[in-house]
C-alpha cells in the first residue's frame, strides 16, 4: 500500500463518482477550492494499492501563529 500525496483533479473527482460509498460534497474537490477562500490549503490525499487508488481524503491545513498548523476532515 501506497500513501499518495496531491491527487490529481480528474483521479480524485474519477474515484469519487465511481466508489461504491459516495462520497459528501465536504470531501470533494470544490470544497477544497471553496476553502481556500477561508484562508484554509486544501491537500488530496489517498492510498493505492497494485496502482490502483482504493482510498481518498481531503484534509485542510489551516496555518496558526508562527510554524504551526492544524489540520481538518470534513466529514471524516
Amino acid at each position: 500500500m501506497e500513501f499518495i500525496e496531491n491527487i490529481s483533479k480528474e483521479e480524485y473527482e474519477q474515484f469519487v463518482s465511481t466508489h461504491s460509498i459516495k462520497g459528501h460534497f465536504l470531501q470533494s474537490y470544490y470544497w477544497g477550492d471553496v476553502s481556500k477562500h477561508k484562508h484554509y490549503t486544501p491537500h488530496y490525499v489517498g492510498l493505492k494499492e497494485n496502482n490502483k487508488l482504493i482510498a481518498t481524503a481531503l484534509l485542510l491545513q489551516k496555518h496558526l501563529i508562527g510554524k504551526y498548523s492544524f489540520f481538518y476532515c470534513p466529514r471524516g
